[in-house]
């Protein structure tokens, strides 16, 4: 029909009067503009002139179809946006920016296409030039004016299928062809219905749906399948349409959608000139939701199970939105229908069921297109799980179960029972015989007696579970004691005593030997924890002794219990006395304890007067007189503190050292004062008097010291008493021969000294028959002025004059020195050390 019309409409123009033509171009066109809406049925473009269509701002990606009746004289109808048309207005050149493939130059006759806004970051004004006239710019191409041109155009924004990847008008080179889309953009689930539709503008041309390998067979010119079967528009001169679904075989495959300018395949165009068609692909995939749950289609009550769609079919993004009706039971929403209840949303959902049973879930999705799919999913709910039975009864509460009075009624029942469902019923057994299927149950005894009582409660699932009891038919009398025996009960008693208490017990059903007596000997404790503090078994029996150990008052509750553990009680106190104490039990002690002291006291004594007795024999072994030994014992009992288990070496002073006797002191200071007058009879080697000494000097004995330091005394210039030097290198003997003979050294040679051994003193003792025994082995000398010396007496002549010493020069033979050596008369030789280098040298006397 459109093309019928259109015919019609170029029969009518051609009737109109031709326009004169324009005189001569101009350089900068000053074209006619116009909007788009306000357009009419036809439009006149006079020769040399040009009309400008405002499209508006246009979104890109949007699709418009164009449709252009033009009769009388060719035009142009070029597209620019508003940024490339400038170079149109200004009369410059323009073909390098007008849109392409949709500008059509010299264009007369029929055109429709679809036309797709180009891609650009933000929208554009596009505009569409009539043009009419020899444009400056337009390099003597298309159109060159002539007489008046009659338009029909419209130009309307189409609204697409939701999946329609493509729609636009496609410009093929001669013997080419081009992809309009691969990889991912076609790769389609099973069941998708694809509409192939194209429409040439220009020339003519194929277009094919192709998988991977038929392309690459087709680029290759290779003999084989080129397209899909069912997917080929061939010599494309007319619109043409194709439906194809996507069988499963190529589902997710890579599917290419080719416009082929080619000689071939055969069939088609032969690709001789520039192809121009508007090719428009629309899919329609399979809007199919499916569900699946993580339970295997049950789950138990109360128990959560998943819900998932994910594996609903959606290579083009068809999933959309999912509601779901979670039992098609219960209309949740009230609005009369059962499965449309909006429950949950979302592409999964967790949920759970309260009542056992099958559950069929209703489940909508709805597509980005708008479109909707449903469908169900069905999941058996299990109960599984038993009832909690729970008896409860009228009657006095005892371990595990009740007490009734005997002709009395306890009335049970299971209504605490509870399930995850509902309990469907209780069935009574008692003693093992079945007793009823209500929720509660009467019993009454006559005597009395144990019964055991069992409910088993079921649900509508059939699940069941037990709970027993134990129920007493017991007498409700209380058992008696025999009161007298009770005066028998002493009130005090002395501590230590023991006494056998006796109860006489009786009961109006029970005989004695069912009675039980308990004697609670501390009623503020509760030994055997069951609540009551004063009927504790401390001792069980008729008759019973207790021991009093503890003075004060002693409580005891003596209990009764029957068969029915009816009890009755009866309380009473004993003061115990404290015992008398004895106190001749500690007379034993004591005396014991003064032998002992004495005992002691007397071993002390004797072991100290036996201790001084074996110290006076040890002074005596010593050559101490008596006088002496006893002397020196009293005095180190004044000097020294002695405890009375001393040994006898403290007793004797022998822990301080040896004790010598009076005479012996005597003749070491005699023999001292003798060696201190006339020397030793050690002579000195003449050859080695200037030489150090090859071993050091024998020390003197205590006493030689003594006596040489009274005799240098007797030397002194003014006869007073030195004080003892407290320099143990000094030699006594050694200053007492310095101060009698002083002769000068000899000048150039320094003697060697020679170290004296120290000095021992003796201390005389202070008292006739006591012995002073030194404090330490390096104490003072004491002044000589303390001691009595003997007189000396003075030589009966003088000395012989000394020969002055020869002086004597000596070159060292190790290091050349020279030095001189005095050497005293009468010694031809002597053995030196040479002062530069140390080095001994032998001396001679010339």
């Amino acid at each position: 029909m459109r093309w019928m019309a259109a015919v019609l409409l170029v029969a009518l123009l051609a009737t109109a009067p031709l326009a004169a033509m324009a005189d001569a171009g101009r350089a900068a066109p000053n074209c006619q503009t116009i909007q788009a809406a306000s357009l009419g049925p036809t439009v006149s473009v006079d020769g040399d002139t040009c009309t400008i269509v405002d499209l508006g701002v246009l979104s890109p990606g949007d699709v418009y179809e164009l449709s252009l009746i033009i009769v009388d004289d060719a035009i142009d109808f070029l597209f620019f946006d508003e940024n490339s048309i400038q170079p149109y207005e200004l009369g410059q050149s323009y073909r390098a920016s007008m849109a392409q493939p949709a500008s059509t130059e010299a264009a007369i006759g029929a055109y429709e296409f679809h036309w797709s806004v180009p891609p650009s970051i933000t929208a554009k004004r596009w505009y569409m030039v009539l043009d009419n006239q020899a444009h400056d710019g337009d390099a003597g191409q298309g159109d060159q004016g002539g007489i008046t041109s009659v338009v029909s155009a419209e130009v309307a924004l189409l609204t697409q299928a939701y999946w329609t990847p493509f729609n636009d008008l496609v410009a093929v080179g001669s013997d080419d062809h081009t992809v309009l889309l691969s990889g991912d953009d076609l790769r389609l689930d099973a069941g998708t219905t694809v509409v192939l539709s194209a429409w040439n503008l220009e020339f003519v041309g194929d277009v094919y749906l192709q998988t991977r390998a038929m392309y690459d067979r087709y680029v290759a010119n290779g003999v084989g399948v080129q397209y899909i079967d069912g997917g080929a528009l061939q010599s494309v001169s007319s619109p043409q349409s194709l439906t194809w679904q996507v069988p499963s075989t190529l589902e997710g495959e890579e599917l290419l959608l080719v416009v082929d300018n080619t000689d071939t395949p055969l069939g088609g165009g032969n690709g001789t000139q520039m192809l121009r068609m508007t090719v428009r692909l629309e899919l329609s995939p399979p809007l199919t939701p499916t569900i699946s749950d993580d339970g295997g289609g049950e789950v138990a009550l109360g128990e959560s199970i998943v819900l998932d769609a994910s594996s609903t079919p959606n290579r083009l993004g068809q999933q959309g939105t999912f509601s779901w009706d979670l039992d098609d039971s219960v209309d949740s929403n009230s609005d009369g229908n059962a499965v449309n209840d909006n429950d949950a949303t979302g592409l999964s959902v967790t949920t759970s069921w309260q009542v056992p049973g099958t559950k069929t879930i209703h489940v909508v999705m709805t597509a980005p297109s708008g479109d909707s799919a449903s469908t169900t999913h069905t999941v058996t709910v299990n109960d599984i799980t038993a009832p909690t039975a729970r008896m409860q009864a009228d009657g006095t509460p005892i371990s595990n179960g009740w007490r009734v009075d005997v002709n009395n009624t306890i009335v049970l029942n299971c209504l605490a029972s509870t399930d995850d469902d509902a309990v469907s019923g209780c069935s009574w057994t008692v003693d093992g015989e079945p007793a009823g299927n209500e929720t509660s149950l009467s019993l009454s005894w006559s005597d009395v007696s144990l019964h055991d009582v069992s409910v088993a409660v079921s649900d509508p699932s059939g699940n069941t579970a037990t709970a027993a009891a134990t129920v007493r038919s017991v007498d409700p009398s209380l058992p008696a004691f025999d009161t007298e025996l009770f005066t028998r009960y002493p009130t005090k008693v002395t501590e230590g005593d023991s006494f056998t208490f006796k109860a006489a017990v009786s009961d109006e059903f029970d005989p004695a030997s069912v009675l039980r007596v308990h004697w609670d000997l501390n009623p503020s404790e509760d030994t055997d924890g069951n609540g009551d503090p004063r009927d504790d078994p401390d001792l069980v029996g008729l008759a019973q002794p207790i021991t009093f150990d503890t003075a004060g008052d002693q409580s005891i509750v003596v209990t009764v219990f029957d068969g029915s553990n009816n009890s009755n009680a009866y309380a009473f106190v004993v003061t115990v006395e404290a015992a008398p104490t004895s106190s001749n039990s500690y007379a034993g002690v004591v005396l014991m304890v003064f032998v002992l002291l004495i005992f002691g006291g007397a071993s002390v004594f004797g072991y100290g007067v036996w201790q001084r007795r074996l110290a006076f024999d040890l002074l005596l072994n010593r050559g101490l007189s008596e006088d002496e030994a006893r002397g020196h014992m009293a005095m180190i009992a004044q000097r020294t503190k002695l405890s009375p288990i001393s040994s006898a070496e403290a007793y004797a002073g022998l822990d301080q050292g040896e004790v010598v006797p009076a005479d012996e002191r005597e003749k070491a200071a005699r023999q001292a004062e003798m060696d201190a007058i006339y020397g030793s009879n050690n002579d000195v080697d003449q050859t080695t008097a200037y030489a150090p000494p090859a071993y050091a000097q024998a020390p003197l004995s205590q006493a030689s010291s003594a006596a040489a330091a009274e005799a240098a005394a007797l030397f002194s210039d003014d006869l007073a008493p030195a004080p003892a030097s407290t320099d143990a290198s000094i030699d006594p003997l050694s200053a007492l021969m310095d101060d009698a003979m002083e002769e000068p050294v000899a000048p150039g040679v320094s003697l060697p000294e020679t170290d004296a051994a120290p000095a021992a003193s003796v201390a005389l003792p202070e008292t006739t028959g006591v012995v002073a025994l030194p404090t330490s082995p390096t104490s003072a000398v004491e002044p000589a002025a303390q001691a009595n010396p003997p007189a000396v007496a003075s030589p009966s002549e003088a000395p012989p004059a000394t020969a002055p010493p020869a002086l004597v020069r000596h070159t060292c033979t190790a290091c050349g020195a020279l030095f001189e050596v005095d050497l005293p008369s009468g010694v031809d030789n002597a053995v030196v050390a040479c002062p530069g280098c140390g080095t001994d040298q032998s001396i001679v006397s010339s």
